[in-house]
């Protein structure tokens, strides 16, 4: 690859991700590198048997297996001295254990912070043990691949989906992640970072992102995004300030870390039962739901380690489950990822009330359930199962009317909002002058009524002429893709109110609106304005139908027009066709007539001639007039049965051998004897033939030889009458084998329907034909036929080759 490549790539995978973003994305991707170079020295190396921070401080990660747990130390326990002597630093710790052998047992002196604020110091004995590869790869390992698999999928997305809003979005929940998870992998490998400040911070941005793109699904709904948002970004701060307050207290370390985490988890817990609703939602389309379900696998495999893990914190245990866990979460971006480039998730529309009523109830339960555990164990000085029977049943019982006064409180806060009307109406006549169709501007009309009034769901249908008599025009959420289908009118949409579309009386469609999602009626300002959409959309369709009336008239007066030329081409070929026999034939026997008695019998042959040469002209005149009024009256039949090709062939040559002898010329049958029979209508075929070789005969100057050629496949037979003409012009051979075309560089004879005829007959036995010829060389017109039986010509055929 150039260096022109190379830097036009890189180019547009900056445009794609955004600058800022790209700068952070190449950050952690140094970052990450750095830190895994940083991790690897301490595969078997000495430790203390827990792992401090910045600041002598036990790290979160305690597996309760390593003999600092055994000996009862807490994260965010503060190591002051080792042996009688006193600490300045963490290195300096893991720089005295270096010195011992392993398996010593050294005096630590420990000081533990309460929730007041109280210090209590005291001392433990612990051995020192060897970093394991197993414990390398539980710290470490699963947080740096978490780590990778957020930044990569965050920044392929991003690239395969440039400048679109939902990947920038993914994109900042993946480099939250990212950040998070490289930031934990630092603070235990480095104790550079001031604890889990930057970790903590990292996890509320993620939380910030995760629910940011949650809300970004349902963009055609109108929900007031800002103020959602602006809550979403309120809710990390403080969650992060709570973290950052309280994580060094022991006796607060693991909930420090909890409360993030759930916040963290609420964005993939959103998707997740966003889909699940979207699934049981009686308003959603086929497309929805099958969306919806390629979603749902990804973020249930996302959120259920993610709250594996906030389990695992809960209960205390650390270390392989703990990592691994995190590193399980990882599937979040990637299951979202794959499904947004693979499946076109960009326009998916997952209703936001649902998804963020369900989040707010899971933090309020999880609040609710921790704190009477909390209450109880305060009570009862300690925990016991009877404390989470209690909070279970009291949860369970509170879960229904927790969920509907949410719901109430979200529909009050998000859905009702002021509107203004004459905007409102303003841009929707704009729209209706700018719109082509009537689907775009119904799907128009009802996202400025939903962006208005919030409206649970809503269809609009058009009158038509036909059964069933509507037609699905718009509705509130993504259209099926498609031309809009013919629909009954449903009646069992519940809480759905029924308005007109109507003009100077006449009902043109009618559309059906659902309740709005505060739960209150619509007000008289508020019918005002659907009225006067209406109105408008009324309007529009009545322009539409009078311009569909007019283009149909200026078709059928265009079809009338055409029937009447070609009619009157028909009769102009026809009659110029029959006058020249006729009169030869009048001729020769008003001569006989006159002078019959005195001619000599050669001159009696020679007008003779003329007349059987001339009537048979007429002969085959009246029959193409004959075949193609057949095929115009549907009355085309075709009578198949065994018959031998080469015979056909043969008998067609001795009839117009006649013909070609006037102009000196030979036809020639080149099929070979040993042909085998074939299932067909040996009448059809044969004029097949004829029409062929006359089309030669008219166009093949004198002393010529035309010659018929035959080849067979494994299921089809191939036949060619070969000339050599003058050729066809390339522009005249599409219009060949229509009623009524004549070569007009040749001046040929005949009005224009052999070609046609042999055409028809050849593709009711579902065969082929066309010509191959260059001007100056020739024609070959050929056609095949299937050897096997195929179905005769259908009425439907019939007027398809006739039109």
């Amino acid at each position: 690859m150039s260096a022109q490549q190379m830097d036009g790539r890189l180019r547009t995978a900056i445009r794609g991700m955004g600058f800022w973003p790209a700068v952070l994305s190449v950050v952690l991707a140094l970052y990450a590198g750095l830190m895994l170079g940083v991790a690897i020295p301490w595969i078997d190396r000495p430790f203390p048997g827990f792992m401090v921070l910045r600041g002598q401080k036990i790290d979160l990660q305690l597996p309760d297996a390593w003999s600092g747990a055994k000996a009862g130390l807490r994260p965010m326990d503060r190591i002051i001295g080792v042996d009688q002597r006193p600490l300045a630093s963490s290195q300096a710790l893991y720089d005295h254990v270096a010195s011992v052998p392993v398996g010593t047992l050294l005096q630590y002196e420990i000081a533990r912070t309460s929730w007041d604020g109280r210090e209590q110091r005291f001392t433990r004995t612990i051995a020192t043990e060897r970093f394991t590869l197993l414990n390398w790869c539980s710290i470490f390992l699963g947080n740096w691949l978490a780590a990778i698999a957020y930044l990569v999928m965050g920044i392929v997305v991003s690239i395969l989906k440039p400048g679109d809003p939902l990947a920038r979005a993914h994109l900042a929940l993946c480099l939250g992640g990212s950040a998070h998870f490289l930031t934990l992998f630092d603070s235990s490998a480095t104790y550079v970072w001031p604890g889990y400040v930057p970790s903590l911070l990292a996890l509320g941005a993620f939380g910030a992102s995760g629910l940011n793109l949650a809300l970004l699904f349902p963009r055609q709904l109108g929900v007031p995004l800002g103020r959602a948002k602006a809550l979403i970004v309120l809710a990390g701060i403080l969650l992060a300030a709570y973290s950052i307050l309280f994580y060094p207290q022991a006796s607060h370390a693991q909930w420090s870390y909890i409360v993030p985490c759930a916040f963290a988890g609420l964005g993939g817990m959103a998707l997740f039962v966003n889909t699940a609703w979207t699934l049981t939602s009686r308003t959603s389309s086929i497309t929805e739901k099958a969306q919806a379900r390629i979603l749902l696998w990804g973020a249930g495999l996302a959120v259920l380690p993610a709250v594996g893990l906030v389990i695992a914190l809960l209960a205390g245990s650390n270390g392989v489950l703990l990592n691994l866990g995190a590193a399980s979460c990882a599937m979040l971006p990637i299951a979202i990822g794959v499904a947004i480039v693979r499946h076109g998730l960009f326009d998916i529309d997952l209703l936001f009330r649902p998804a963020l009523t369900y989040a707010l109830i899971s933090l309020l339960l999880f609040t609710l359930y921790s704190s009477i555990l909390a209450l109880i164990g305060a009570l009862i000085g300690g925990q016991s199962p009877f404390a989470n029977m209690v909070a279970t049943a009291i949860v369970a019982l509170a879960f229904a009317p927790l969920r509907d006064r949410t719901k109430a409180w979200l529909d009050r806060t998000f859905f009702r909002s002021a509107y203004d009307a004459d905007a409102i109406r303003a841009e929707f006549a704009r729209c209706a002058q700018e719109t082509p169709t009537i689907t775009e501007l119904s799907q128009t009309f009802f996202g400025l009524l939903d962006g208005a009034l919030h409206l649970t769901y809503g269809a609009a249908f058009r009158k038509v002429p036909e059964p069933p008599y509507w037609h699905l025009a718009g509705v509130l959420g993504t259209l099926p893709g498609g031309a809009p289908e013919p629909l009954p009118l449903p009646s069992d949409f519940p809480d759905a109110e029924t308005f007109k579309i109507s003009l100077h009386g006449e009902v043109l469609g009618l559309f059906q609106l659902g309740t709005k999602r505060s739960g209150e009626p619509f007000s008289t300002r508020d019918r005002q304005l659907i009225t006067d959409l209406a109105h408008t959309l009324a309007l529009r369709m009545s322009l539409h139908d009078a311009v569909r009336k007019e283009q149909q008239q200026a078709h059928h007066i265009a079809v009338l027009e055409a029937s009447k030329e070609m009619q009157e081409q028909f009769l102009n070929l026809v009659s110029h066709e029959l006058k020249t026999p006729v009169s030869v034939i009048m001729g020769a026997l008003s001569f006989l007539r006159l002078d019959g008695q005195a001619v000599s019998a050669q001159t009696l042959e020679t007008y003779l001639g003329r007349i059987y040469r001339n009537a048979e002209q007429l002969s085959l005149l009246i029959s193409d007039l004959l075949n193609a009024g057949q095929l115009q009256a549907g009355h085309f039949t075709l009578h198949r049965r065994p018959c031998a090709f080469r015979e056909l062939v043969e008998g067609a040559i001795e009839d117009l051998a006649p013909l070609g002898a006037q102009k000196r010329q030979h036809l020639e049958n080149l099929v070979p004897d040993d042909w085998p029979d074939m299932e067909g209508d040996p009448q059809r075929l044969g004029q097949v033939l004829r029409n062929l070789l006359v089309n030669a005969i008219n166009h093949t100057g004198a002393g010529s030889t035309i010659r018929v050629k035959a080849e067979r496949t494994a299921d089809h037979l191939r036949c060619e009458v070969v000339d050599t003409g003058q050729g066809i012009l390339k522009e005249e051979q599409p219009n060949l084998f229509q009623r009524f075309k004549r070569l007009e560089q040749a001046g040929g004879r005949g009005v224009g329907l052999g070609l046609f005829i042999a055409k028809a007959i050849v593709e009711a036995h579902g065969g082929e034909i066309g010509v191959e010829s260059e001007p100056g060389h020739g024609s070959a017109f050929w056609f095949t036929i299937p050897l096997n039986a195929q179905p005769a010509m259908t009425p439907e055929k019939e007027a398809r080759l006739l039109r």
